[in-house]
């Protein structure tokens, strides 16, 4: 296959390159600018094999060599500030894709699995090296410093949508256990008070189904925005418990947006009315129409 030249018509059985060049002092992306051309149209097929034939693997003179940081930081300092042209983009794009497996969904090797598999997996601080390396050089580069407000917000939204799952939530129980976080057992369960295991024993005296801490809401309102877990949930009278001894400010915000937003909500703050306290009275004294605070 021969190549042509599209401003004077010169023909190479090899590649045009070099005429470019020379004749009308020309770089190839300049070129390939003006005359809408591609790679295909300055190197024939077989001088692109050859190439490719004679730079692969050891016949690479770069096969085994690492970039040393001189030569890293000269090509950052030559690529800073320069942005990539969305004609260059798709070209990297095609080239990527050119080059990539055939991979049809059945062949494709992690086929048939939830989640990839991390590098990491199975690897500790106590077994391997390079984590324990890679520990440290964060540990030094992020000694002394301190989060923004928007930084932490942005932190603790992505873990609390994470907590939503099964396996992120029983990890992170067993977590707060090894740290020795207390927690409060029942009937298989973990429980964060005692006061919540005594109404969990009242609720299953009373032979009432529930749900303890299924759901977090994210709460949004003009410019506040909340996370929320309410500590049991009754499926059978669709209502929503909250057991607090003590109520601070921020969990008072949370259940007001709770009730504005999703519906009223049970507030349970005497150890007292926990242990004598029985749905039915409550259905018949209370109306949860109301969008205000219910105290019993």
């Amino acid at each position: 296959m021969i190549v042509k030249c599209k401003l004077c018509g010169f023909i190479s059985d090899k590649s045009i390159q070099g005429h470019i060049n020379r004749k009308h002092n020309m770089k190839l992306n300049e070129y390939y600018d003006m005359t809408s051309s591609s790679k295909k149209d300055v190197f024939s097929e077989e001088y692109i094999e050859k190439l490719v034939s004679n730079n692969v693997g050891i016949k690479n003179p770069m096969y085994g060599k690492k970039m040393s940081e001189k030569q890293r930081e000269k090509l950052i300092s030559i690529n800073k500030g320069k942005k990539v042209t969305t004609k260059t983009r798709k070209k990297m794009s095609l080239n990527h894709w050119a080059n990539k497996k055939d991979y049809s969904k059945e062949k494709h090797p992690r086929y048939g699995t939830k989640y990839p598999v991390p590098w990491c997996k199975g690897l500790s601080l106590e077994t391997s090296e390079k984590i324990k390396v890679a520990a440290k050089k964060s540990s030094i580069k992020h000694k002394g410093k301190k989060l923004s407000e928007e930084h932490k917000k942005k932190i603790g939204r992505g873990s609390k949508l994470a907590y939503q799952r099964p396996e992120v939530r029983k990890n992170y129980i067993k977590y707060l256990e090894k740290r020795g976080h207390k927690k409060f057992k029942y009937n298989g369960n973990s429980y964060r008070s005692s006061w919540e295991v005594d109404f969990a024993k009242r609720l299953d005296f009373m032979n009432i189904e529930f749900m303890y801490e299924h759901k977090i809401f994210d709460l949004q309102y003009k410019n506040i925005q909340k996370f929320y877990i309410p500590d049991f949930y009754l499926p059978e009278y669709d209502m929503y418990v909250e057991i607090k001894g003590y109520m601070d400010d921020e969990s008072k915000l949370k259940i007001e947006l709770f009730e504005l937003l999703i519906q009223p909500i049970v507030v349970l703050s005497e150890h007292n009315d926990i242990k004598s306290w029985n749905v039915k009275n409550y259905l018949n004294a209370n109306s949860l129409n109301t969008m205000a605070e219910i105290k019993i």
